[in-house]
C-alpha cells in the first residue's frame, strides 16, 4: 500500500491522496481549518465562533492516539528510507501547506 501511495496517490484510496487535491484550498474559501494535533482546542474555538452566546457548549473529549512520535517510530521504522523519501515528495505540498517538517521521518 505504501509503495502504491508513494507512486500514485489517490488511485488506490482517496484517504491517501494529498489534502491539496482532496480539499481544493485554492478554490473553496474555507472559514476554518483545524488540526488533529490540536483538535480539542480547535473544536472549542470553532464552537465559540459559531455559538458565541452559548456559554455552555460542550463537545465530548477526544481521545487522541498514543503519541505521534511512538506511532511514527512504530510504522515508519519498518519502511526503507527511499520509500519514506518518496512519500515526503508525494505529499510535498501538504508539508508546505501545514508547515510540516521535511525529513520528519529521519532518525527513527
Amino acid at each position: 500500500m505504501v509503495r502504491d501511495t508513494a507512486s500514485k496517490p489517490g488511485l488506490t484510496n482517496d484517504h491517501w491522496d494529498s489534502y491539496d487535491k482532496l480539499c481544493h484550498f485554492c478554490q473553496i474559501p474555507y472559514d476554518y481549518i483545524g488540526s488533529f494535533d490540536n483538535i480539542e482546542e480547535d473544536i472549542d474555538d470553532l464552537l465559540w465562533t459559531i455559538f458565541p452566546e452559548d456559554k455552555q457548549h460542550w463537545f465530548p473529549s477526544v481521545q487522541k492516539p498514543k503519541s505521534a512520535a511512538s506511532l511514527k517510530s512504530r510504522y515508519f521504522s519498518q519502511l526503507p528510507v527511499y520509500l519514506i523519501e518518496e512519500l515526503e515528495e508525494t505529499f510535498k505540498i501538504d508539508f508546505e501547506l501545514f508547515n510540516f517538517e521535511r525529513g520528519l521521518f529521519n532518525n527513527l
